[in-house]
């Protein structure tokens, strides 16, 4: 993508990710579940690998992609949000009907646990399920610092790559980077994320894809770049 429109592109992955803890309950929970919210790529991914899901169940889904994603897999999303988990949640608790009714959340390890105070305030039967890990790949092999000569911009797909980033940045003694080069965002959580990490010169996609974050960075003008994912 980047290269085809002129720019030299470096691949940095700053995460791993593995099966979570509870991942081995996923599949059990679902069946007896109204509602299952799914807060990033990662949860909808982990449902393909809890073992066969009941399609009657509701998605309440954070983000266009993965929305149009779960739809892709014959899931139906009854609500979609993209202003982050807080945002969903509050949608929801205003206008679905969830007295008594059994929601199970799909999360990393990295969520906030009392983020679906809401729903239980509006008198659901919450259970959280961690069904996949988020580690920092920079913190357990470095980060290479050949790739940060030159660069100019760094496109980013989540907080938790935005903060890897930022906290290797420091480890290197190169935290002035943060307020250098411009960070391509795929969505306001994560922009937000890098503004609150120091990040200056924080663009947008407008929609949250490739294409997105192509056109936030013409914008810019900007030549090689960095893809921690």
């Amino acid at each position: 993508m980047i290269a085809a429109a002129g720019g030299e592109a470096r691949w940095a992955p700053a995460l791993e990710f593995v099966p979570g803890a509870d991942l081995g309950e996923a599949a059990s929970a679902l069946v007896s579940a109204d509602y299952a919210l799914v807060s990033s790529p990662r949860a909808l991914a982990a449902l393909g690998e809890a073992g066969p899901i009941p399609r009657r169940v509701q998605l309440l889904v954070v983000g266009r992609t993965t929305a149009r994603e779960a739809r892709r897999a014959g899931f139906d999303v009854v609500l979609e949000d993209d202003n982050g988990l807080r945002a969903l949640v509050l949608r929801a608790a205003g206008r679905l009907p969830l007295s008594d009714r059994a929601v199970v959340w799909l999360r990393g390890n990295l969520s906030d646990p009392d983020a679906l105070e809401p729903l239980v305030a509006a008198g659901a039967r919450v259970r959280d399920l961690e069904v996949y890990a988020t580690g920092d790949l920079y913190a357990r092999t470095g980060l290479d610092t050949a790739l940060l000569e030159g660069l100019d911009a760094v496109v980013l797909a989540s907080p938790s790559a935005a903060r890897a980033l930022a906290d290797a940045l420091v480890r290197l003694g190169r935290a002035e980077l943060l307020s250098v080069i411009v960070f391509a965002a795929i969505g306001e959580t994560t922009a937000a994320a890098l503004r609150e990490l120091g990040a200056s010169r924080v663009v947008t996609a407008g929609e949250p894809s490739n294409r997105g974050l192509l056109a936030a960075l013409a914008g810019e003008g900007r030549g090689p770049e960095l893809s921690p994912r």
